[in-house]
């Protein structure tokens, strides 16, 4: 919901980078994760594609998810770069 009201530098309702986090997003195959990040939720777990968690860990860096809720190795680091 909050996401909708950030402006980019043009002053645009949506920003550029949420539309295409948006795209990319769209064609994760977890249902989960589609339905949750426009809410900027997030999941993160081992039984997920790397493609989605790699997703998930980019857009919550940039921001673009606000909560996560994921396993307690993330929390240690395991999981990010």
């Amino acid at each position: 919901y909050f996401l909708y009201k950030a402006k980019d530098d043009d002053g645009q309702q949506e920003s550029r980078q949420y539309q295409e986090a948006c795209r990319h997003v769209s064609h994760s195959k977890n249902v989960q994760l589609r339905d949750l990040f426009p809410n900027g939720i997030g999941i993160h777990h081992a039984g997920m594609l790397r493609q989605d968690r790699n997703l998930v860990e980019k857009y919550f860096s940039k921001g673009f998810i606000k909560v996560l809720v994921c396993t307690a190795t993330l929390a240690w680091g395991v999981n990010l770069p």
